[in-house]
């Protein structure tokens, strides 16, 4: 009895994490369509007509749009730093071949579109690179979604510890000849790949390949990293940044409808025909203009008076307000220029958008540098590249969240110079320069010197001839630079 209470508790649970699973995806293709604003409303034949919708097209006033991109605009990695010049020099190797400015872009917004998105690292031997790909979280095709992409699967009883991850995707045939699923699954020390031609019943695997130094034989890992939206909300998963949006960008969907059935009220008042038959009705052609005849004496025609449209203004704005408040987002974005505040009341609306940049720059920031590690672990296996073992730790350098103060970085600036504080930090703290940027300064500095030492040194050989006289020395009209 208690096997069997056993087995039923324990299918009651696998079925709980299935349910759980497939709102997931179910999710994960609602936010992309909210994204991309493929919202559901509810609007009429005659507004359709008014707004020269396509049949298949929907309306909307896509404030999701505009809450993700003000914070993905906060994220931009400027790149990684160790305390090993091979690591540093390999890392910039890395980035450059994969081309890490668009990669960053693209990853960190399907990380707040979705609350989840993916890297995979792998070992190119042609390039004799280890490559670094975005990979989208999978969505069934029974919740509408694209059949393929990538999941983590974590411990149950561990909080954060991934046992492998899997990639699944389609591949037609021919047209009328079915379609291949298939399906890695790849585990630290392996990679197993499954296929099957009859859909979700017989999958078999085709080929296991061992995944593990060959030297030492110590599994290489699981060569997926997960990229997390406000990490710990929703256990091992993240949540979108449009999440909270979702019932307000409803609301505000069938509130500028009705603003729009208003107007179109107001500018095309409806009529009311008495003592008149529906066929003369149906003669007659009312629009902007266009003069009304009815012969019969006792017909009479009245215009339909539309409300004021200030109270329906009134709802859109504060409900565009409210999803700018749910969602740390600050008022300007939804905001005309005139109606804009000073630049110090825009630094304030942004200080929980500064925070909430700040929170993902650490968790993308830990995931950015467990990809590298691995991928630099690769690049020590199978390329032959000589690096410390183990390895340093990276700390990945972001652009500062907030928008720039520029008076106010000047005023703190030459407090801090004048106080005696090395002009280096104050460029690396006040500024936010990086390592490189700064040594390029150092370098054009040392030119400098040096070409106008050089100036000074003819001008005075120049003096000593007596050559000074009246003239210009050469010098002085095409100096000599030293490289």
């Amino acid at each position: 009895m208690a096997n069997a209470n056993s087995d039923l508790v324990k299918a009651s649970y696998i079925e709980y994490l299935a349910k759980e699973e497939e709102q997931r995806q179910a999710n994960y293709v609602a936010y992309r369509n909210y994204y991309n604003g493929e919202q559901k409303t509810q609007i009429t034949a005659r507004m359709r007509k008014f707004l020269e919708l396509d049949s298949d097209q929907e309306f909307c006033a896509n404030y999701c749009a505009l809450v993700v991109d003000a914070l993905n605009e906060r994220l931009h990695v400027t790149g990684f730093m160790s305390d090993d010049d091979a690591v540093d020099k390999a890392i910039a190797e890395i980035l450059k071949a994969n081309r890490f400015d668009a990669l960053q872009v693209m990853l960190h917004l399907q990380g707040l579109i979705d609350g989840d998105a993916y890297v995979m690292v792998d070992w190119d031997a042609e390039k004799g690179m280890p490559t670094l790909t975005m990979q989208y979280a999978y969505t069934d095709s029974s919740v509408g979604g694209t059949a393929d992409g990538v999941k983590m699967h974590y411990s149950d009883e561990e909080v954060g510890k991934a046992l492998f991850a899997s990639k699944r995707w389609l591949v037609t045939k021919g047209e009328g000849t079915g379609t291949t699923r298939y399906a890695n699954l790849y585990y630290p020390d392996r990679v197993q790949k499954w296929k099957s031609e009859t859909g979700e019943i017989d999958w078999n695997v085709y080929q296991e390949l061992w995944w593990a130094n060959p030297k030492t034989h110590e599994p290489l890992g699981i060569p997926l990293f997960h990229f997390p939206n406000r990490l710990g909300a929703i256990g091992n998963f993240g949540e979108s940044e449009m999440r909270r949006a979702l019932p307000l960008q409803d609301l505000l969907n069938k509130t500028v409808i009705d603003l729009i059935g208003g107007m179109d009220n107001a500018g095309f008042p409806a009529a009311w025909l008495f003592g008149v038959n529906q066929e003369q009705i149906a003669s007659l052609s009312i629009h902007p203009g266009g003069i009304i005849a009815i012969s019969d004496s006792n017909a009479r025609v009245e215009w339909h008076t539309p409300q004021a449209l200030s109270q329906l203004q009134a709802m859109a704005e504060y409900v565009s307000m409210e999803i700018a408040r749910v969602t740390d987002t600050p008022v300007s974005r939804f905001q005309t220029t005139a109606q804009r505040g000073s630049a110090a009341t825009l630094q304030q609306e942004e200080r929980g958008l500064v925070q909430k940049a700040e929170h993902r720059q650490v968790i993308f920031g830990n995931a950015w540098e467990d990809a590298l590690m691995f991928a630099l672990k690769l690049m020590r296996t199978f390329g032959g590249v000589e690096l410390p073992d183990p390895l340093p730790m990276l700390s990945c350098q972001w652009q500062p969240a907030a928008t720039p103060d520029v008076a106010g970085d000047t005023v703190r600036a030459e407090k801090m110079i004048a106080a005696g504080i090395p002009l280096e930090y104050v460029a690396k703290k006040i500024w936010g320069l990086s390592e490189d940027e700064w040594a390029s300064i150092e370098e054009m500095k040392t030119r400098e010197e040096a070409r106008t030492g050089n100036v000074g040194a003819v001008l005075m050989r120049n003096f000593e001839k007596g050559l000074m006289g009246n003239a210009q020395p050469a010098a002085l009209a095409a100096p000599v630079t030293q490289e």
